[in-house]
């Protein structure tokens, strides 16, 4: 319990900027360069790691998306 207590701001801290980074994430991913996501997409697949997908533009695929 003096634990949970004790580690509580931090975790309160470490939640808040996590958002914070996802945010800036999708923000730069939405206006990053096509040429420079492609470049670094095939860095990525050299080392085995998965691709950062491209921002999805568009109509939905179907009519019943919710």
């Amino acid at each position: 319990m003096i634990l949970y207590v004790y580690c509580q701001p931090y975790r309160d801290r470490a939640s808040k900027r996590q958002l914070e980074v996802k945010k800036e994430f999708e923000e730069w991913k939405n206006n990053v360069d096509p040429k420079i996501l492609r470049a670094i997409n095939q860095r990525r697949k050299q080392k085995g790691l998965s691709r950062i997908a491209p921002p999805k533009k568009g109509k939905p695929s179907g009519p019943f998306v919710l």
